[in-house]
């Protein structure tokens, strides 16, 4: 049940930390554009997406403990990468070209994805998975 938690936690941490970096950039002016994109960087999408493969290779492929904390982490950092760009699960890759503070549809998803988490925490304290 800790790796759920850790996961949860990496997911929030990670999405508000996006968030907050963007707010920071474009409402309160106290970071410059390019920390949001340079033109020359890849979205923290796919930065998500490599750190969830990487995980499963290190787990199914090389047989690492998924009790060992890093890939709980791993996962969980990855995961929130993925989920706060929501609009590329979407094809809508114009929205992401968009400087803007919150990505529509994101936070949504983000719920969503920790409500589940959620559940399945309940779900294993009661035992009944």
């Amino acid at each position: 049940m800790i790796q759920l938690i850790i996961i949860f936690f990496a997911i929030l941490l990670t999405v508000v930390i996006a968030r907050l970096l963007s707010f920071a950039v474009l409402k309160w002016h106290i970071l410059p554009l390019d920390v949001l994109s340079n033109g020359k960087r890849s979205h923290h999408f796919v930065w998500g997406n490599i750190l969830i493969v990487f995980a499963s290779f290190l787990v199914i492929g090389l047989g690492v403990s998924p009790a060992n904390y890093l890939i709980p982490i791993l996962y969980g950092v990855g995961l929130g990468l993925v989920l706060d760009e929501f609009p590329h699960w979407t094809g809508n890759v114009k929205e992401l070209t968009r400087n803007i503070a919150i990505i529509p549809g994101a936070l949504p998803v983000v719920a969503v994805a920790e409500g589940l988490i959620v559940i399945l925490i309940v779900l294993k304290y009661l035992g009944v998975i």
